[in-house]
């Protein structure tokens, strides 16, 4: 055997390992991709947070706002128009949580959770 086919054979071998057999990407540059979208998702999450969560005013009567939460689902799809240029797709609404989020970790990592969990899911 030849060293050059021997190296060959070992770049197949490694190439092998490397690679996902639902993608020719290879697997290390994948979870970098991921990690950079994750995070992209989340910072684009909180910033959305802070521009739109209602704040809750102490000692207040109980109020609409207070009812559906500082951030309600309706507004909460707004910020998938966002996301959707994040992740190159259009997310379905469904990864949104019924009746809205009443904490920035809630909203940030719970609906990030989702979406990732969905784009992972199309890869």
């Amino acid at each position: 055997m030849l060293f050059s086919d021997a190296l060959s054979g070992s770049v197949d071998k490694l190439k092998h390992k490397l690679y996902g057999f639902h993608t020719s990407q290879p697997v290390a540059l994948r979870e970098v991709a991921m990690d950079d979208i994750a995070a992209k998702i989340r910072a684009a999450l909180d910033a959305f947070w802070e521009e739109m969560a209602l704040p809750a005013m102490p000692g207040e009567p109980v109020t609409v706002g207070e009812l559906v939460g500082p951030i309600e689902s309706m507004t909460a799809v707004e910020v998938l128009v966002i996301l959707d240029e994040i992740v190159g797709s259009q997310i379905p609404s469904n990864v949104i949580q019924p009746g809205g989020y009443k904490s920035k970790p809630e909203f940030v990592e719970g609906l990030g959770g989702r979406v990732i969990d969905w784009y992972e899911a199309r890869l």
